[in-house]
């Protein structure tokens, strides 16, 4: 699924074939289209259009150009619009040095109003930004004092002013101008988390590769998430699901991609969601915060933790994927017989099977349960996360009132013994000495991986 955070639709270019240009986007899997309002005439008319669709909506507003027109009249006009159930977003608004249509000062002024008008009816905006970076953030810090949030379309700053921006609870979007052959911008996209991107069109206009030239529309957005994942190193349909994800959490217009998942994909592998009970709270881990990842919600209930029976349906053909994976954002191994029964099942049919966890399995029964997953996991991967005791008893703030550090590490000990394949892995969060670790792993016996610290998935 794709939502195409940027359109307009609205403008005369679409004037003989919009609705044959709505079918093909849907039919390419754009499930949810926003459509962007200019100046009030724009805004009204993509209310029009919103309101033919049930999966189109509406954002309203003066963009810098037409900042010079903006008045009281055309301001309660606004304010009306915005009362319509499908205006989910204050925009297109901003500034722009580029074009300099209307004055910088007026621009600025009417940027702000609006902005003031956001943080009163609680909806997120939509901002366009041409040479005049210091200058918005000037405004929106003086004027909103974080209670606005929204978007940057079609970014065009770099990637110091993106991580500030993302700070403040704001999204970068990226359209068709990504796919150019002379984009220059591709490390930057590869810092900024894909957890905080949107992709958009913005037709007619930045019509992407292999189509630049020609009118741009909505079906082509699934062209911007495949660019961004062969950057990013995810499958499109990663992309689409974390943007789609993301896209709902900023507007609230697909609220369907926040239902809690058992199993969910990313790239080719499946992941099977046991639990989100832990032994351990980690400090870098959202798992109490807000367990998503890659645009999967996993918080999941202990009343709604599945069954064997349930997993094994919701897996089908596990041969479909590379490996399946018992993961979630609690510790799988508290529900061990579920783990035991699915893993049993999935090497009937052939399937790698891999299980993530902390190491505490050993702790959580009192006995050794390495030889219990024996030809049920081909791989483990376990936390170490650190290199010394005291540290480990810090970040992982373990429900046990013991040291848990070498009963973790004895659990790796049989775990290999039982010639399970070993992975340990830390995050790099300051205060890790990755040496001494990967030193630890070696003397073990078993492989080592560095995880980047807010990159889950």
């Amino acid at each position: 699924m794709f939502i195409d955070s940027h359109t307009h639709l609205d403008i005369d270019r679409f004037d003989e074939d919009r609705e044959e240009v709505v079918e093909r986007a849907y039919s390419k899997d754009v499930r949810y289209i926003l459509n962007i309002g200019t100046d009030v005439e724009s805004s009204r008319k993509s209310l029009g259009i919103a309101r033919d669709h049930d999966f189109i909506f509406s954002a309203v507003g003066v963009h810098p150009h037409d900042a010079v027109s903006y008045n009281d009249d055309i301001k309660k006009s606004l304010s009306n619009l915005l009362k319509d159930e499908k205006a989910v977003a204050i925009g297109e608004i901003g500034l722009d040095y580029y074009r300099d249509y209307s004055p910088r000062d007026v621009q600025k002024k009417v940027f702000a109003d609006q902005l003031l008008m956001a943080r009163d009816t609680g909806l997120p905006v939509v901002i366009h930004v041409r040479d005049a970076w210091e200058d918005v953030e000037e405004v929106i810090d003086s004027t909103t004092n974080g209670d606005v949030k929204g978007v940057f379309h079609c970014y065009s700053g770099d990637l110091e002013t993106a991580l500030r921006l993302i700070k403040k609870g704001f999204y970068i979007s990226f359209g068709g101008n990504i796919t150019f052959k002379n984009y220059k911008n591709v490390e930057m996209l590869n810092e900024i988390q894909i957890e905080k991107m949107l992709i958009e069109t913005d037709c007619p206009y930045l019509t992407p590769e292999p189509f630049r030239g020609k009118r741009n529309e909505p079906g082509y957005v699934p062209l911007v998430a495949q660019r961004l994942a062969d950057i990013k190193q995810l499958s499109v349909e990663d992309i689409g699901r974390i943007t789609a994800f993301n896209a709902n959490r900023l507007f609230g217009i697909a609220p369907e991609t926040e239902e809690v998942k058992i199993v969910y994909k990313i790239r080719d592998s499946l992941y099977v969601n046991p639990t989100i009970r832990c032994t351990a709270d980690c400090v870098f881990c959202a798992r109490l915060i807000d367990p998503v990842v890659k645009g999967h919600n996993l918080n999941i209930l202990e009343k709604d933790e599945p069954t064997a029976e349930e997993a094994i349906r919701l897996i089908g053909d596990p041969l479909q994927y590379k490996e399946v994976v018992f993961c979630g954002y609690g510790e799988p191994t508290l529900r061990l017989d579920f783990i035991k029964t699915v893993g049993a099942w999935l090497k009937s049919k052939g399937s790698i099977v891999r299980l993530n966890t902390n190491g505490h399995g050993n702790l959580i029964y009192g006995r050794n349960i390495a030889p219990e997953l024996v030809g049920i996991i081909d791989e483990i991967s376990i936390s170490l996360n650190t290199h010394s005791a005291s540290h480990y008893e810090k970040i992982m703030r373990t429900v046990y009132d013991f040291d848990t550090f070498d009963p973790m590490l004895d659990f790796i000990r049989k775990c290999l013994a039982a010639d399970i394949k070993v992975t340990i892995t830390i995050v790099d969060i300051p205060g890790v000495d990755v040496e001494s670790c990967s030193n630890i792993a070696r003397e073990l016996g078993a492989e080592f991986k560095v995880r980047t610290f807010n990159e889950v998935g």
